[in-house]
């Protein structure tokens, strides 16, 4: 060599250098099943956020059943307008007037329970019947002008259709999951 460097042999030890990481792990990609049980899990986890939304109504209408039995002026914006003239009547009737208040809220209120229960269960009938009568409830907030209160019955109806979307597309994966690849 005319430049003064001395050429080294490659000893038996020596490895090559590898452009890929060094893992101890496999490197793998998702199979189609674990995506398919991955896209299930996201769909009934929006499919129970949107049934949930019937238990919210139905525990802050008993809680404005409360408070407007009690004298006091505050109430939730997405209870039940339903309740509200239960509410406004009992409270012209007196004691048994309020005790049949808190009967009838309670019955009103569980129906919406009911229809938390089945949606949760993937039921479609129960969100489309819930959501009619919510719609129902929203147009008597309308009817007594309050406003605020109609546009949170609107948001609580499109959040429980977004959880009935999820349903159909659930339906879909599973046809399609079952087809043999």
């Amino acid at each position: 060599m005319s430049d003064g460097l001395k050429e080294t042999p490659l000893s038996s030890s020596a490895q090559p250098i590898s452009s890929q990481p060094v893992s101890s792990q496999p490197q793998t990609t998702p199979s189609a099943d674990s995506r398919l049980a991955f896209a299930r899990m996201a769909l009934e986890a929006g499919i129970k956020s949107g049934a949930n939304w019937f238990y919210w109504i139905a525990g802050l209408s008993l809680i404005n059943t409360i408070s407007a039995l009690s004298g006091s002026n505050w109430r939730f914006l997405l209870g039940l307008g339903a309740t509200e003239i239960v509410n406004s009547v009992a409270a012209n009737l007196g004691g048994a007037g309020k005790i049949a208040a808190v009967i009838v809220d309670a019955f009103i209120a569980g129906s919406f329970v009911f229809f938390g229960v089945f949606s949760n269960k993937f039921q479609k009938w129960a969100f489309l019947v819930g959501m009619v009568l919510f719609g129902l409830d929203g147009l008597l907030e309308l009817l007594f002008q309050s406003w605020l209160s109609a546009a949170f019955h609107g948001y609580a109806i499109y959040c429980i259709y977004r959880g009935y979307q999820k349903l159909g597309l659930l339906e879909k994966l599973k046809a399609f999951g079952n087809v043999a690849v």
